[in-house]
């Protein structure tokens, strides 16, 4: 179960995962100091406090799924996971109160291949012979843009 950061248009975002164990009533700007102060310190989180800052960052939207994930001893760099029963609910904590959620990419799940260097050539094959195809997806800002989230003039 992740919270997301609403950015702007949707070209940034930063997840907190639930695995974290703060405050479960924490909201808003107590959700956000409860992320900074949990993070590790970090170039990363050092950009997320300084977005906090300078956009006014709040928590917009829960993004919830069951995730499954695959990988091999013999490949550490190669992971696939694939994300089913994807779910979203306007929010500004981590665990919501009564949420008021729905599907999201009904009848979708995402599959992410993460890895370092070129992909494996028998990933490519297997790619291949499905008919599989590259596509770019946030599931943060699908859901920020179905419930009509977005900053006034950011949406795209």
């Amino acid at each position: 179960q992740k919270t997301a950061y609403e950015i702007r248009n949707c070209d940034w975002s930063s997840d907190v995962c639930s695995s974290d164990l703060f405050d479960p009533r924490a909201r808003g700007d107590a959700l956000v100091r409860a992320t900074l102060r949990h993070a590790e310190p970090s170039a990363v989180r050092d950009q997320f406090e300084m977005a906090v800052v300078r956009r006014r960052l709040a928590p917009r939207v829960l993004v919830d799924y069951r995730r499954r994930a695959w990988y091999s001893p013999l490949a550490p760099d190669f992971r696939v996971t694939i994300d089913g029963d994807l779910w979203a609910a306007p929010s500004d904590a981590m665990w919501p109160v009564a949420p008021s959620g729905r599907a999201l990419l009904r009848g979708s799940s995402v599959m992410e291949v993460k890895f370092s260097g070129i992909v494996p050539a028998w990933f490519g094959h297997v790619a291949t012979v499905h008919g599989l195809q590259r596509r770019s997806l946030s599931k943060v800002c699908t859901a920020i843009l179905d419930f009509d989230l977005a900053a006034p003039g950011h949406a795209s």
